[in-house]
């Protein structure tokens, strides 16, 4: 069944209804799209909500063939907008064209991220420069659960109705694995744009095919296009997530600024080089490594299963040597005792992959640092130290938990000196998973501003040494890469927040 508009009462569509039977079912549909798009005037024209809405919503256009699409702004930054929309769209051209609400003349778009290969996967872009007045993101809505029958909105860019933003409704009919499923006048100048209810986001529509149309609910949307650093705005808010008008519980706020990333010739190893200079944006950091405790109430709230409790094996340490222990996990690290039996509810949660740690900072309503943000602040903004608080092997001791003083474990967060910034155990204690992708010889073209990593890879990076290593280690600039899906006992996090 597809409910075009709302309004039953009105006479007009109870005609519309009548002549539904007259033409046939199919005739129907392709005529009242039309009569839809005509008739928005009258509807919308008078309604705030809807129009704010165009403002968040995008056209693109793209080659290779041509196409038409759509997006939605999910966050502005300063003068960088970030935008979603459906991979196919997209696919084949390096720089599509996205053109905004009553602006005359389209941008081009960078790719930031896309899961190419099949039509239902996402894309992300960003546009960067003079932007015009007015645009502004649309919030998602990740808490709705769908029973079918819900009314919703959709704004895009259908073919065969030339009207630019044009404005439909449809209803959910129901769920095929993890896809929304809803009936409406769309089709596929829509796909990539919002499904939305309430004036919120609660899908992306991501392909149509004949009568079938699908979108992926927001609450997936956003964990995949997290992974490529989106910022979202929250629901009921005007500005981004990290927003805020007061340093969050528990966080540093870094301040923007611009260092030398990486170790000079001669100094480190090879993928620490080239150094090189590179401006960040201000941002919040975690004080202190996620602890066994708050890792363990991000598992009770959302009913996690780590990487490890889902393989029944993780990496851990054991008389002397490591090796794969069955039965080890966070809870268990050495497949034994358990941290919280054992004392250490405030120990760096350990024994997650890049998977699960990145799933707690988005629980959190985080994200995990980049590498650079992470080394910046591990150089308490930008400074030459070596090791995070000092540059003097002799102090290092006061700073870090390390080979030297740990006794082959983890200990308390926060147990030793803060750097500079007021960071607890950047050296030491744990590594860090980070957002980036690792690439050895990543520095080589690494952007200037904000960089984020490669696009894609096959390990994810670490930073900052841990209870196991000795000093080298520990240094502010040394990288590490795994596969994310690796889990040792000396593997943790810390989380990351966007600032004004």
């Amino acid at each position: 069944m597809i409910i075009l508009l709302d309004r039953v009462r009105r006479p007009g569509y109870v005609r519309y209804a009548r002549i539904a039977t007259a033409i046939g079912f199919g005739n129907f549909v392709l005529l009242m799209g039309l009569f839809v798009f005509l008739e928005m005037g009258e509807v919308y024209g008078q309604t705030p909500s809807v129009e704010n809405l165009k403002h968040g919503v995008v056209k693109i256009t793209a080659k290779n063939p041509n196409r038409v699409g759509t997006g939605v702004i999910v966050g502005i930054k300063r003068n960088t907008a970030y935008i979603a929309t459906a991979s196919h769209v997209i696919e084949g051209d390096p720089s599509p064209q996205v053109l905004f609400y009553q602006d005359a003349h389209p941008h081009s778009a960078m790719i930031k991220g896309m899961e190419g290969g099949h039509r239902k996967g996402l894309a992300a872009l960003v546009v960067e420069g003079d932007l015009p007045s007015g645009i502004r993101p649309i919030a998602f809505n990740a808490e709705t659960q769908f029973t079918g029958g819900e009314k919703v909105t959709v704004i895009g860019f259908p073919r065969l109705v030339p009207v630019p933003w044009a404005v439909a409704e449809g209803m959910i009919t129901g769920l095929v694995g993890p896809d929304l499923i809803f009936t409406g006048p769309v089709e596929e100048g829509n796909s990539g744009g919002p499904l939305l209810l309430g004036g919120r986001v609660i899908g992306l529509i991501t392909d149509v095919v004949g009568s079938y149309k699908y979108a992926k609910p927001s609450v997936i949307a956003q964990y995949e296009l997290k992974n490529w650093q989106l910022p979202f705005t929250e629901p009921g808010l005007p500005t981004p997530p990290g927003k805020v008008s007061q340093v969050p519980s528990g966080m540093v706020l870094i301040p923007a600024g611009t260092f030398q990333m990486g170790s000079p010739d001669g100094e480190g190893d090879t993928d620490e080089q080239p150094q090189h200079a590179v401006t960040l944006d201000a941002f919040y950091l975690d004080t202190h490594e996620v602890t066994n405790r708050q890792f363990q109430q991000f598992v009770q709230a959302n009913s996690y299963k780590t990487t490890a409790e889902k393989d029944g094996k993780a990496w851990g340490y054991s008389q002397g040597g490591w090796k794969e222990i069955s039965g080890a996990s966070w809870q268990k690290p050495e497949g034994e005792q358990s941290v919280f039996a054992s004392g250490r509810e405030s120990h760096p949660v350990v024994s997650i992959s890049w998977e699960d740690a990145n799933a707690y900072c988005m629980g959190a309503g985080k994200r995990l640092p980049t590498e650079a943000e992470w080394e910046y602040a591990a150089r308490s903004g930008g400074t030459e130290e070596v090791w995070a608080g000092t540059s003097v092997e002799e102090q290092l001791t006061e700073y870090a938990v390390y080979s030297a003083n740990s006794g082959n474990r983890t200990t308390s967060v926060g147990g030793k000196k803060p750097n500079g910034l007021g960071l607890y155990d950047m050296s030491g204690n744990v590594w860090e998973w980070v957002a980036d992708w690792y690439a050895e010889d990543y520095y080589r073209n690494s952007p200037t501003k904000n960089p984020q990593g490669p696009s894609s890879g096959e390990k994810k990076a670490l930073r900052g040494g841990s209870w196991f290593n000795y000093p080298t280690n520990l240094r502010s600039a040394l990288r590490l890469g795994y596969d994310p899906s690796t889990r040792a006992a000396y593997f943790g996090v810390r989380c990351a927040q966007d600032a004004p």
